[in-house]
């Protein structure tokens, strides 16, 4: 009897050690061939699919050999020829009782039949033991919440544009109002020139009165002056008058002597009188002078007076220019820093509007993959299924090696 190991081998993927299913064996070539034909085989067969058709061509093999024909070798590799033909030699010899050789083959072969029993049975277990795997993943559940995402980001994509809109409106009302502003700070810079110059000619204008007044007042001293002399003369006239009166009285006392005085006596009184017409004339004519005057010098007051309103007024209007102009600059610089808040408004939603574009691109990349992951994934579960599938075969292709190696067992006595 050999000694021999068995080596160490990972069944089904689990991490599960042939070497910690099997122990230590003591066998024989025939029941190395049983072992590894048997057991190696089948519970290597999740990790190459192609071994359980291997596996099934062995059972085939082992039932012709039961039978008593040669199997056909010619799809097995050289060490499971070999074994095969092993096998066949050795269930060839003789059955006789006391046969040395069939004794010591059914000393061999039973305690062999035996293990490789008890190691399918457990071989059994081991891919019974295997769990089912299910795919715990809705992917179009998932491709509907990105479906769903995708929709919000366009809807605000619409309204960040709609903003968008609404602020380059604001953008170009804004430059608008600015540029009102500062027409407004234009056209009132050019009232106050205007009513600088309104205020310049109202001061003419009252300067030209003061001077007319102070003319005016002159010229009502000088009339009373000649009203003064024309009383003189008046009083002359009356006494030439009186004079010649007199003189004509004593030319009229003295006869014939005085005629010649009478006459330029006579000729005195009438150039009295007419002085004194004369006079009056001049006297009246200065009474209307100084009415006219008197009505000049009212007039000149009422227009000192509305001249003085008017420069007032002037003065108001210059401080309500100023106060325009003041605050249309203002309003200009205000509606300035509003343009500007609104530029950099902009530019944020451009930003935004920008950043957007990048998540509903990497939205649809995710998209895309996910349709990937979810096409993987169904051909996995898929996987899965076919996997199950091969357990079970790999159940039934164990009972029908049991079934083997029991008729095996009944063959030997």
């Amino acid at each position: 009897m050999r000694v021999v190991k068995a080596s160490v081998m990972w069944i089904l993927g689990l991490g599960v050690p042939l070497l910690a299913v099997l122990g230590t064996v003591y066998f024989s070539p025939l029941a190395g061939f049983l072992l590894g034909l048997m057991l190696s085989l089948a519970v290597s067969l999740l990790s190459d699919r192609e071994l359980k058709t291997v596996i099934l061509k062995c059972s085939q093999a082992l039932d012709s050999l039961m039978e008593g024909v040669s199997p056909n070798l010619e799809d097995f590799d050289e060490e499971l020829r070999i074994r095969f033909l092993r096998l066949e030699e050795m269930l060839k010899i003789p059955k006789a009782e006391g046969s040395p050789a069939w004794d010591r083959m059914r000393s061999e072969l039973l305690p062999s039949l035996e293990d490789s029993l008890e190691l399918l049975s457990r071989t059994k277990e081991l891919v019974s033991s295997v769990p089912t795997m299910t795919v715990p993943f809705d992917a179009n559940e998932l491709l509907g919440n990105f479906e769903e995402e995708r929709s919000t980001t366009a809807e605000l994509g619409d309204y960040i544009e709609t903003l968008t809109a609404g602020i380059e409106e604001m953008n170009t009302q804004a430059q608008a109002l600015k540029e009102y502003a500062l027409e407004t700070a234009t056209m009132a810079e050019k009232g106050k020139e205007i009513s600088d110059n309104v205020a310049l000619n109202v001061a003419n204008i009252t300067e030209v009165n003061r001077e007319m007044e102070q003319a005016i007042s002159t010229l009502v001293e000088q009339s009373k002056r000649i009203g003064e002399i024309v009383g003189v003369i008046s009083s002359i006239a009356d006494q030439t008058n009186l004079l010649a009166l007199n003189a004509s009285i004593e030319a009229a006392r003295s006869g014939e002597y005085g005629r010649g005085f009478a006459v330029v006596a006579e000729n005195i009184r009438e150039l009295a009188d007419q002085a004194k017409k004369s006079t009056e004339q001049i006297s009246s004519l200065i009474v209307n002078m100084q009415r006219s005057i008197d009505t000049v010098v009212n007039s000149i007051e009422r227009e000192f007076s509305v001249t003085s309103e008017i420069r007032e007024a002037v003065q108001e209007l210059i401080a309500a220019f100023d106060d325009i102009a003041r605050r249309a600059n203002e309003t200009a610089g205000m509606i300035k820093d509003l343009s500007d808040s609104i530029d950099g408004q902009a530019q944020s939603v451009q930003m935004i509007m920008d950043t957007m574009d990048r998540v509903y691109s990497v939205q649809r990349a995710l998209q895309d993959r996910l349709s990937e992951m979810s096409d993987s994934m169904l051909e996995f579960s898929r996987g899965l299924d076919e996997i199950e599938n091969t357990l079970t075969e790999i159940n039934e292709l164990l009972d029908r090696s049991v079934s083997i190696l029991n008729r095996m067992k009944g063959v030997i006595p």
